[in-house]
């Protein structure tokens, strides 16, 4: 078994058709109808307002409910990223983070400890 993940970046226009055209053209290059996980890449300066994260979160949420992702979830969105989202938050159900033998900036971090997620 394995699971296939594919990350959106957050450049794509805030719409339905935007966020739809993105999985659809990573859907046809891996030669499938959904992703079992579908992230939301860096949340950078693009989801720093409650209303851009309510949007972030109606969108993805909605890929969910069409069928072409399975489930829905985040990557590298920190403490204050997560807080934005609110409530909605509980509508992603991944966060990914960097974290390897090389890499352990998370393991200790207060955001991952005192964060509600």
């Amino acid at each position: 078994d394995v699971v296939v993940i594919s990350k959106i970046w957050p450049d794509a226009a805030l719409t339905p058709s935007a966020y739809q055209e993105r999985l659809d053209n990573s859907l046809r290059a891996l030669n499938r109808d959904y992703v079992d996980v579908y992230l939301v890449h860096w949340p950078g300066s693009y989801f720093d307002t409650p209303e851009k994260s309510e949007k972030l979160c109606e969108l993805m949420f909605r890929l969910k409910l069409i069928g072409k992702a399975k489930t829905v979830g985040l990557s590298n969105f920190k403490s204050p990223d997560l807080k934005l989202l609110g409530e909605r938050i509980s509508r992603f159900s991944v966060n990914q983070v960097p974290y390897s033998l090389l890499d352990q900036r998370y393991k200790n971090s207060s955001e991952l400890r005192h964060s509600k997620w």
